[in-house]
């Protein structure tokens, strides 16, 4: 199922800047917040049908991008058109403005539908059904509490993704902690934001290696340093994220990592990301689909993304920590995200401020 010129014509576009509290402190090497910053859009079409998107604003160290750049772009776009064109005109001014809206758009299309998005997806791009439900991990953030893996461990997470890129004789004692406590069976990757120095990611690889770590995402900041890193990284493989923004990242990465992790937030668009996915999979490149932490809404889209994809490795339970949700509920069952039969119902809170 292709875009409809007659059907998604936009006439209207509104856009909610909300703030969604969180129960735990979201701290990495690049992160330090209490909160999640959503920017809440929703698209009416000609034909009567309305959808919702959700991206997070305050993930500048991910995306390039802050919250007033895509408001800005909110705020000068024009409300009314082909729905296409107005998405391309927001890619020209902000990625994430156009994120928000082209989920907003997929979301319309499959309430017209009645189906669920995957299927969609699927159609589109000629791919095989998805699964019903797709693995995840749980985030172990800057700890070494055993209380936080083993609760992890009793909703049903066999993958752990814990946060380093500290100093490295303090990353290595947590993530022995860790080991641990989740045992040899569990899958452990670490993601260091692009927290160590050269130095650093090579004196880790060892402690690495050792503890039995299968992937370490973004050890370094830049491709020139990952290829240096990816030289001496032995079994541990290393994916880039912050490094990957677009097919013209990836000459500069060749060799340099094993794989590499999208999202939404960086495309811009669906059709974006998808072709990434798949110039990615053609260099041989182990994809692995992800999102910015944000509420129940964006998980939502992204996992129906991963089930159309039909990756191995989705990162879809950025949900976990906020108190305050505004849309209706995800299903984690044994670790996994049951991709959700059709679009969540939104409330958008009293504190919603309007973008106008």
């Amino acid at each position: 199922m292709g875009p409809d010129p007659v059907l998604d014509q936009i006439i209207d576009l509104r856009a909610w800047s909300v703030r969604l509290p969180l129960r735990r402190r979201l701290h990495h090497a690049s992160a330090d917040t209490t909160f999640l910053h959503s920017v809440i859009a929703r698209i009416s079409l000609s034909d009567g049908t309305s959808g919702w998107g959700e991206i997070r604003a305050n993930g500048e160290y991910a995306t390039g991008e802050g919250l007033s750049v895509m408001v800005d772009a909110l705020l000068a776009t024009r409300c009314e058109g082909p729905a296409e064109e107005v998405a391309g005109w927001l890619l020209e001014r902000s990625v994430l403005a156009a994120a928000v809206v082209d989920a907003a758009l997929w979301d319309a299309r499959s309430r017209r539908s009645g189906r669920p998005l995957h299927t969609l997806l699927e159609e589109r791009f000629g791919l095989a059904p998805g699964p019903g439900s797709v693995r995840t991990h749980a985030q172990i953030m800057f700890t070494d509490d055993h209380t936080v893996v083993r609760s992890a461990l009793d909703q049903g997470f066999r993958k752990l993704k814990v946060r380093v890129g500290g100093a490295v004789d303090d990353d290595l004692l947590r993530l022995g902690a860790v080991r641990r406590a989740a045992g040899p069976q569990v899958e452990i990757t670490v993601d260091a934001n692009g927290g160590w120095s050269t130095d650093q990611a090579l004196a880790a690889l060892p402690g690495l290696a050792d503890l039995g770590i299968t992937w370490v995402e973004q050890p370094v900041r830049t491709a020139a340093e990952l290829a240096v890193v990816r030289e001496q990284a032995g079994p541990v493989r290393l994916r880039a994220d912050e490094s990957i923004h677009g097919p013209e990242d990836l000459d500069a990465l060749e060799g340099a990592v094993d794989g590499v992790h999208l999202k939404l937030e960086k495309s811009g668009t669906v059709e974006r990301l998808f072709r990434l996915a798949a110039v990615c999979t053609a260099r041989g490149l182990d994809v692995a689909l992800g999102q910015m932490d944000q509420g129940r809404l964006g998980c939502a889209h992204t996992t129906q993304l991963a089930s159309a994809l039909g990756l191995a490795t989705a990162e879809l339970w950025g949900c976990a920590d906020v108190t305050d949700d505004l849309a209706s509920p995800l299903t984690l069952r044994e670790g996994a995200v049951l991709v959700p039969a059709g679009p969540l119902t939104v409330d958008l809170p009293p504190h919603a401020e309007e973008i106008r």
